[in-house]
């Protein structure tokens, strides 16, 4: 289950990522670069990490901010870039890395 919240959680951030450099060089818009970028290279970290469950819930919040932020944007315009694609992605992130902190591999207890 970890495998799976990780590889989500790395496609959104390569997605986050691409999309803020994109925005820079589409839009010419500074805070796309920094926000796509931070949230880009933060759930690009937490992917290889995931396994540890601080750093899932890390990326959870992560992921929470991004359907925060991208959400509204596509109920109002209903346009699918990058708002659609974004959220699109987000959602599933958000459920396996919720997933994996719920039901995810427990702690052995010491004897």
């Amino acid at each position: 289950m970890g495998a799976i919240a990780g590889f989500f959680t790395l496609v959104l951030g390569l997605y986050s990522l691409g999309g803020g450099i994109y925005g820079y060089f589409a839009q010419d818009s500074m805070p796309s670069l920094i926000a796509g970028g931070i949230s880009g290279l933060v759930l690009l970290l937490c992917s290889r990490y995931v396994r540890i469950k601080v750093v899932a819930g890390i990326a959870l919040l992560v992921t929470g901010g991004l359907l925060y932020r991208f959400l509204p944007v596509f109920l109002d315009y209903k346009d699918w870039f990058p708002a659609g694609t974004m959220c699109v992605l987000a959602v599933p992130t958000a459920l396996a890395l919720l997933a994996y902190m719920i039901w995810g591999k427990k702690k052995p207890k010491k004897a």
